[in-house]
């Protein structure tokens, strides 16, 4: 370690303030249980990833609708709406994921010990943000664009004529056996 201590003593004490200081989140919450719950954010960040890559899948199948009729059930329609409903699933729970963890330790708490020991306070000044309602928006995206795929099949807006039954005597010649 580079460091201005003179003694070996010194230097150790240094780094281990120093490491102190720059703990990790793991290493905060393993010291000071109260921070926050450190699985329900790892849960968070694995539900948003997940979601991103659904949605990334049903982007790729979606486009390849378009440009070949896929035999298999996953890459067709029907694959559509699992890649959909699996992306809204991951985005709804990341959404109550953080919604707790915003509520429970966020909302009052987002200092470490050292900086409450200090007296500071972030206590009501903490707001969901851009990001948050980022994934809002992307849950809307993913029910909607179900609604679309129905849509696309169903195709509703055409009236179905009924097909006329086919004439059983077209030149009225009845065969007699």
């Amino acid at each position: 370690m580079y460091s201005h201590q003179k003694t070996p003593e010194d230097r150790r004490k240094e780094l281990e303030e120093s490491l102190h200081l720059n703990s990790t989140v793991m290493g905060e919450n393993q010291k000071y249980p109260s921070f926050f719950n450190f699985g329900l954010w790892t849960m968070t960040i694995t539900f948003l990833v997940m979601a991103l890559l659904f949605g990334l899948l049903g982007a790729i199948f979606g486009v390849l609708n378009t440009v070949t009729t896929p035999v298999e059930l996953i890459t067709g329609m029907l694959g559509l709406y699992v890649w959909n409903i699996l992306g809204a699933i991951a985005s709804l729970m990341t959404i109550i994921m953080w919604a707790v963890l915003f509520h429970t330790a966020l909302k009052n708490n987002i200092m470490t010990q050292e900086e409450i020991e200090e007296k500071w306070t972030s206590k009501d000044k903490a707001y969901l943000s851009n990001s948050f309602w980022y994934v809002l928006i992307a849950l809307i995206f993913y029910l909607l664009n179900n609604v679309l795929i129905y849509l696309a099949i169903t195709q509703p807006w055409e009236r179905r004529q009924p097909k006329a039954a086919p004439d059983q005597n077209p030149s009225g010649v009845i065969m007699l056996y």
